[in-house]
């Protein structure tokens, strides 16, 4: 049988070194059965002492680290304006720069893997660019110019097909669909990729990108919200609720795992994975939710998703 290669990609600054270095150790623990694997970190003002750190932690298991400064793959990208984001963000754009790589499987940092990765890695791709899970988000279509009916990804878990973005030479598209938003196009790499590459994007199953939303409220009550016929079935949602393989700890009503105020029903395994890592030692941050984050919360948790709609869309209208 073939040895069963895994390859991996990673990008941040030294602010999310922890996080990534906590997601890579879970990562590492759950699939040991892969013959290899290739982690390739994309990094930008990281200390020297934070990629020691990374690489004792990657060549304990026998595994390799690929240090790839950001500017030698997306020497290119022109933006203005990130907000709370990195430029690391839109590093997944230009993996087909990453040379010796036809595919490759991108994880944001703020989060932990609990299982293994094969079925992910896996899936036929055919002749699509990214593998990626569809966004709860309402907002999105009209945002950047989609219809009503298409599929809006989440790009924080990617299965990137590198070989086809290199022969279709996609880093000239993505650079000019930046460029016409003058270096600030909406909602950064997301937005960028579920246009230039709307139509070729594969959908991965939920399990493998499982944010907070999900806790927030049934099936039923999330398939409401939505109004979407394109979105997961109820077995597939049932499916990422029992076994969620990557989750995502994204910003929102739970805060984060390594914030004290932290709600997150699956905290415990970011703690968890966190006692383990050589950052053990790092405090969790002080943080509470903003009010209009609480009045958010207990709004989509308790209200009729009508109301909910309504008072949500007067809101963005009065801002």
């Amino acid at each position: 049988m073939k040895n069963k290669i895994l390859n991996i990609a990673y990008s941040c600054n030294e602010a999310y070194i922890a996080h990534t270095g906590i997601s890579i150790l879970s990562l590492l623990q759950n699939n040991t059965h892969f013959e290899e694997i290739n982690i390739y970190f994309i990094h930008i003002d990281v200390a020297q002492s934070s990629l020691e750190k990374l690489q004792k932690l990657v060549s304990s298991d026998n595994r390799i680290l690929h240090l790839i400064p950001f500017d030698k793959i997306c020497g290119n990208l022109n933006i203005s304006e990130i907000g709370r984001h990195t430029e690391t963000v839109y590093a997944k754009l230009f993996f087909g720069n990453i040379k010796g790589v036809d595919r490759i499987f991108y994880i944001d940092s703020d989060t932990v893997i609990q299982g293994p990765l094969d079925d992910a890695w896996d899936m036929d791709l055919k002749n699509c660019y990214f593998g990626l899970v569809k966004t709860m988000t309402r907002d999105s279509n009209e945002l950047l110019g989609l219809s009503k009916e298409a599929t809006v990804y989440n790009d924080g878990v990617a299965m990137v097909n590198a070989k086809l973005l290199r022969e279709d030479a996609m880093e000239e598209k993505f650079l000019a669909f930046i460029d016409r938003f003058n270096g600030k196009p909406p909602v950064l790499s997301e937005g960028t990729i579920n246009v230039v590459c709307n139509g070729k994007i594969a959908t991965m199953h939920p399990k493998f990108n499982f944010s907070p939303i999900f806790y927030m409220g049934s099936n039923k009550k999330l398939f409401k919200i939505l109004k979407s016929k394109t979105y997961f079935t109820n077995k597939e949602l049932s499916e990422a609720r029992e076994n969620p393989i990557i989750i995502h700890y994204l910003s929102g009503w739970f805060l984060r795992p390594w914030e004290k105020n932290c709600t997150h029903p699956l905290k415990d395994r970011y703690l968890y994975y966190k006692s383990a890592s050589p950052w053990a030692h790092v405090p969790l941050q002080d943080k509470k939710l903003t009010k209009s984050a609480k009045r958010m919360k207990l709004g989509f948790k308790y209200i009729p998703v009508w109301l909910f709609h309504l008072l949500r869309d007067i809101k963005q209208r009065l801002n």
